[in-house]
């Protein structure tokens, strides 16, 4: 067995403890540059942490961690698998091992759960104030607040906003159809259109960033609620060239979410929201349903403005 082989561990959660864990490393995403991007690489940090600490340290703690309102829940507790790493479970099994010698009877579950309190303090010291609420869903790949350093590399390196980077979305088809309908209206209907659909598609993704994390929220839900998107078509990926800038804005529009709202979402969701409120928009001016989507041209023809 070597240092990278994952085992599946059953931790036995407290709800209250659940939503905590994935609070605190909602909040350590963007205020520890070294913490894991991965939920389950930050409950393995969190959990050899705790290992590290003498018998006597994680006894203290949790006689303290006894009455913490996230201990106290009226939900049932419930079976989670996290793949954690042969060197995390050894460590994690010595520190059992070792407390059990010192008189305190102690399984992996609660071990785990006194460890992700300790994490979750220190993470709300390092955040200054109460952790953002859980998200309802763990992302992948959350993008990361950028830090200081990283905003001089990349003026050092002269990156323009202007910069066009191609950027890669799932797509649902439904979604898809009525993003080209709403992109050709606009087209034929504003005065001053996109040149593009990439150019339509990056103007709605700057507008949904401009809007508050509360104000996207609300608007995505009702926005949802009022499309039928079911579809049995499968969804599919595609790349789009986007400026460098709109890339920033939808980033940091990402991390204001998950941090005011627990809302954790992905580039693909962010732009299948703003997408969604772009064509209410275009529904809206042109007074009707939308026309049937077309297939994009380079250069599609502009209605011409009445003499």
């Amino acid at each position: 067995m070597t240092s990278q082989t994952t085992i599946p561990v059953g931790i036995y959660w407290k709800p209250g403890v659940w939503d905590l864990a994935r609070s605190a490393y909602v909040a350590d995403l963007d205020t520890d540059a070294d913490s894991p991007g991965s939920f389950v690489g930050w409950l393995a940090r969190a959990l050899e942490s705790h290992a590290r600490r003498s018998p006597q340290q994680r006894a203290e703690l949790a006689a303290a961690f006894d009455q913490h309102p996230a201990q106290v829940s009226t939900r049932k507790r419930f079976n989670q698998k996290h793949m954690l790493t042969a060197p995390t479970l050894e460590v994690v099994d010595g520190a059992v091992a070792e407390d059990r010698q010192r008189g305190r009877r102690i399984e992996r579950s609660a071990f785990a759960q006194e460890a992700v309190i300790a994490a979750a303090n220190e993470a709300s010291r390092r955040l200054g104030r109460d952790l953002p609420p859980p998200p309802a869903k763990l992302s992948n790949r959350p993008p990361r607040r950028r830090s200081p350093a990283a905003g001089e590399a990349r003026d050092a390196a002269e990156v323009s906003s202007a910069d066009v980077v191609p950027v890669g979305l799932y797509w649902s088809p439904v979604v898809w159809d009525l993003a080209r309908s709403a992109y050709l209206v606009d087209r034929a209907t504003e005065p001053d259109p996109p040149r593009s659909f990439a150019r339509w598609l990056g103007r709605a993704l700057e507008r949904h960033t401009n809007r508050s994390p509360q104000q996207r929220a609300d608007l995505a839900a009702a926005a949802e609620a009022s499309l039928a998107l079911d579809s049995i078509r499968k969804s599919f990926h595609k790349k789009h060239d986007l400026s460098a800038s709109t890339i920033e804005a939808v980033e940091d529009a990402l991390v204001a979410d998950r941090q005011e709202l627990g809302r954790m979402l992905a580039r693909s969701a962010f732009a299948r929201e703003a997408v969604i409120l772009a064509v209410e928009e275009a529904r809206r001016r042109l007074g009707r349903e939308l026309p049937p989507p077309e297939e994009l041209s380079n250069r599609p023809p502009r209605r011409r403005p009445a003499r």
